[in-house]
């Protein structure tokens, strides 16, 4: 249970993703250390990993992928999109839970 607008928008992020273009002078295995992993587990499994920019001023993002061979780039908008805090994403049903419950009186 969790914010299923926010987990919702997440997973349609996720499910439609499009790298902006494929990193041709690295290999996948050249990236460690990344700064967001997202990992969805159903009939097949799939990893996202989202590494540090190249240099501060780039506007995107080092990512790979367990549906690719090849590291790629994807835009600064769509990592944003997906590097959510968990906690949060989960926090927001017990915040409706917590207004939802009668208030005592004395």
């Amino acid at each position: 249970i969790g914010d299923g607008v926010a987990l919702n928008r997440l997973f349609s992020t996720l499910s439609n993703l499009q790298c902006d273009k494929f990193i041709d002078d690295r290999k996948k295995e050249e990236f460690s250390a990344p700064l967001y992993t997202a990992q969805l587990k159903s009939a097949q499994d799939f990893t996202l990993s989202i590494f540090a920019k190249m240099k501060e001023e780039d506007t995107q993002f080092p990512a790979t992928s367990s549906g690719s061979a090849y590291p790629f780039y994807l835009s600064k908008s769509k990592a944003d999109q997906i590097m959510k805090d968990p906690a949060k994403l989960l926090k927001k049903a017990e915040t409706d839970e917590k207004k939802s419950e009668p208030q005592k009186s004395n």
